[in-house]
């Protein structure tokens, strides 16, 4: 088995888990979702890069930029409830 169907079958089993992942959970997607879809799509990029396909490179790109903006969503997210909590505190009285 060569380094790109290793790379190929981590990918893929990556992308499987976080969709079952998220689909067992009660809540909206978090970090590990984000996180593990990232690197599945990351995998499966080093995969078809060695016998490349056009659209499915592609197809793992667009996958790893959304994976990119959720958790840079999440981050903001978080960010901004914990300077609203500071601000709510501020303005009792």
């Amino acid at each position: 088995m060569s380094m790109a169907d290793i790379f190929g079958w981590i990918g893929s089993a990556l992308i499987i888990i976080a969709f079952a992942y998220n689909n067992i959970r009660k809540r909206p997607p978090d970090m590990i979702f984000n996180g593990i879809n990232f690197a599945g799509a990351a995998c499966l990029a080093v995969s078809v890069w060695q016998n490349f396909n056009l659209p499915v490179f592609l197809l793992q790109v667009i996958w790893m930029i959304i994976a990119v903006y959720g958790m840079g969503s999440l981050i903001l997210r978080r960010d901004n409830s914990v300077t609203d909590a500071g601000d709510g505190q501020n303005n009792r009285g």
